[in-house]
């Protein structure tokens, strides 16, 4: 345990000399070693975080996918339009489209349920290495060191959600290099406060998305509610708001050019000391594979959108999601080749081997992890599209995602539940039967049944020896018209027959009462059960991947340590970190120069009076008047939108407070531009931008546009002369 701390000490304090200065998503407990007073930051370092009482962090909180923070003692919380777009869309009805009207409660009485939302606030975080890793010395094989890790997780993350009001989760740092344990409060009480309506939300939609200029004013307010005692409680009427320890102070102050500005959220996932076949894998079969099932699956829901204002509804958030993720694939994709990322990496693992080579004792070490990682990778492709497959029927059709899970249920619910698959404990399954209530709320059979049909036709086009034969026996023998009249029929028994098609009948499947022969002639576990008994030799093959992976990443972290002073900081993986950065336009092409802010004129530029360039007639009128005050930037005396910035975020860091150098609140990350998207495997600072909404923008839309007064007067709000 000594030795592993040492090393985590030593990669933390070692320089760069590859990256640039202002590269790097920082565990919160390596802030005093980043010297952030020379950098910018006026208040001291220990006051963003510490072991007594948190500091600024404590008021930073996670979403399950988002970041958000409070910003009142009554647990008002603030976060981006997008990460609350579920919760709006869950309230939204033909009658009252809240996505299109916006929402603001008057009062504690008419904030709404956002159906499913949970807050998580850190508590603490304590390094178990050594427990995860315990036993993985006697293994004979990968699949084994795999299971054996998943299942110290599992018996971590047991122990420590005996409170049920606690949620546990042990992280991955550096693909397995060392182990976290976070343990957070989980609040199940949220409740929508305000939003704007979508046009100011979502102003520029999926046309502006990962694009600079932009106009959005990408926000929405939450609350956070507990039992009269002060604990987490499930969702009732008799809750009172929670009380944080610590909340945010907004500042209206702004920002000038190169100012320093931090970050604290929780972004998703990077990985930045990947190898090239790794990269090769991503650019060769991942993203160009991926991109091409977006595309087909959204034009199917696009069309099946505009036949019905109801199902419209249903499907805004899915569409919006999917949307995002292919113009984020679409990115990773451009920018894997734009900056020729996979010949980089060939050159330095070039140069690697070379160094391996004339040290013979590092070569005895590590020379036997290229070739290594270059096998897995092979033995990778042999199965990989067939049995990421799987995941596309599960997102074609919920039906299809809950006999599956169902299949797996009946096996693992009779197993001790330290050796049932990840999610599969008893509080994972209570979990998804409450999400069951509120997801259920989106089912629409006509639109599943015609994306199953699209990926049944899809799933014909795997290479030949990657075929699912469980679909292909469906209309085994026939093809062109006969194929697929043969494979309609069966998609529209299976929704005819099939108990999972009703609310009440995938409640059931989580009854422990229930026996599984009381599905066994339900199509669609039929079909799940013959696509399990496929698949799994797969996921089998998938763990053994995994247990080597896991096993040779970090051995090539610490090669790359010895051989030269590198700076280590662990890829993203959704926990708590820390970024800084400075307030900086860019150039994306020759001759072309981005300001570091946009104001309220592009608006009115970019205006089209159709959607996505579409604005409230009243948020027009305010933009002519120039009716800005207080908020107006006196140096620009413009009313600022947007501002760049150079920090490094990514996925999950939606919703991360922007802080100035006081640690005061001045925007809300939401985005960045399409060069940073490729930032998840190589950080490229002339390139790299966060965009992120000016809270000024956001206070000027709750006091002119909307009159949202009474949390205008919940806030902290701090002020002083630019």
């Amino acid at each position: 345990m000594k030795k592993t701390t040492i090393l985590i000490y030593v990669l933390s304090l070692l320089m760069v000399q590859f990256l640039y200065a202002d590269e790097g998503m920082y565990l919160i407990d390596q802030i005093p070693n980043l010297n952030l007073e020379e950098k910018g930051l006026q208040i001291p370092s220990d006051s963003l975080w510490n072991r007594t009482n948190g500091g600024v962090s404590a008021a930073v909180i996670s979403l399950g996918g988002c970041t958000a923070s409070f910003v009142s003692p009554n647990g008002l919380i603030v976060t981006n339009h997008h990460c609350a777009y579920g919760a709006i869309q869950r309230n939204s009805t033909e009658e009252n489209n809240l996505l299109e009207n916006g929402f603001l409660a008057a009062s504690y009485e008419e904030e709404l349920p956002t159906f499913g939302t949970n807050v998580y606030i850190l508590q603490n975080f304590k390094d178990v290495t050594k427990e995860v890793l315990e036993g993985t010395e006697k293994t004979n094989s990968a699949k084994e060191r795999h299971d054996q890790i998943e299942k110290n997780i599992k018996k971590i993350v047991k122990e420590a959600e005996e409170d049920t009001t606690i949620s546990a989760r042990v992280a991955s740092m550096n693909s397995g290099m060392w182990y976290v344990k976070y343990i957070f409060t989980r609040i199940q009480d949220v409740r929508l406060v305000y939003a704007p309506p979508q046009s100011i939300g979502k102003f520029g939609g999926d046309i502006d998305n990962f694009e600079w200029p932009r106009h959005t004013g990408d926000y929405a307010f939450l609350r956070a509610y507990v039992g009269p005692d002060g604990k987490p409680a499930e969702p009732s009427e008799k809750n009172v708001p929670f009380q944080p320890k610590r909340w945010l102070t907004v500042s209206d102050d702004g920002y000038r050019e190169n100012d320093f500005v931090m970050v604290l959220g929780f972004p998703g996932g990077t990985a930045r000391y990947r190898t090239s076949f790794d990269i090769e894998y991503r650019q060769s079969f991942y993203y160009p594979w991926r991109i091409d099932m977006l595309k087909k699956y959204i034009n199917l829901l696009e069309k099946r959108s505009k036949e019905d204002p109801k199902v419209e509804i249903k499907l805004a958030s899915r569409l919006s999601g999917l949307n995002n993720s292919l113009k984020n694939s679409t990115g990773q994709y451009d920018g894997l080749r734009r900056t020729n990322l996979l010949q980089q990496k060939k050159l330095f693992e070039k140069s690697f081997t070379s160094y391996l080579e004339k040290t013979p004792e590092a070569k005895s070490k590590y020379g036997h992890i290229l070739p290594e990682i270059e096998k897995q990778y092979q033995e990778l492709m042999a199965y990989e599209q067939k049995r990421y497959f799987g995941y596309w029927l599960r997102i074609a059709s919920s039906v299809l995602a809950s006999a599956q899970r169902a299949v797996t249920w009946f096996e693992e619910k009779e197993k001790p539940e330290l050796e049932r698959k990840p999610g599969y404990g008893d509080k994972d399954m209570q979990r998804s039967l409450k999400r069951l209530k509120y997801s259920f709320r989106n089912y629409d059979a006509e639109t599943e049944m015609r994306a199953l049909a699209l990926f049944f036709s899809l799933a014909h086009e795997l290479p030949e020896d990657q075929r699912i034969k469980t679909i292909e026996a469906i209309a085994s023998g026939q093809s062109g018209t006969e194929k697929r009249k043969d494979e309609q029929e069966y998609i529209e028994n299976l929704y005819k027959n099939s108990m999972l098609t009703t609310l009440e009948g995938r409640e059931k499947v989580f009854d422990l009462s229930v026996k599984p022969e009381a599905f066994e002639n339900d199509p669609a576990i039929v079909f799940a059960q013959a696509l399990k008994k496929e698949l799994d030799p797969l996921d089998e093959k998938d763990k053994e991947f995994d247990g080597s992976i896991t096993a040779l990443r970090p051995q090539y972290i610490r090669a790359l340590a010895e051989w030269q002073s590198t700076n280590m900081y662990p890829d993203a993986n959704g926990t708590i970190r820390l970024t800084y950065g400075y307030v900086k336009g860019y150039s994306p092409r020759d001759a072309v120069e981005c300001d570091y802010f946009t104001s309220t004129d592009g608006i009115l530029q970019k205006y089209s009076g159709d959607d996505p360039f579409d604005v409230p007639e009243k948020l027009l009128g305010l933009i002519r008047t120039a009716d800005f005050a207080p908020y107006r930037d006196t140096k620009t005396d413009k009313m600022h939108v947007n501002f760049l910035t150079t920090l490094d975020t990514t996925g999950g860091n939606s919703g991360s407070p922007v802080l100035n150098k006081q640690g005061e609140l001045i925007g809300l990350l939401f985005d960045g531009n399409y060069e940073s998207i490729v930032a998840d495997y190589i950080f490229d600072e002339p390139m790299t931008r966060s965009i992120c909404v000016d809270i000024r923008y956001v206070l000027w839309l709750m006091k002119k546009f909307d009159g949202a007064e009474n949390l205008l007067k919940e806030m902290t709000l701090s002020s002083s002369e630019q």
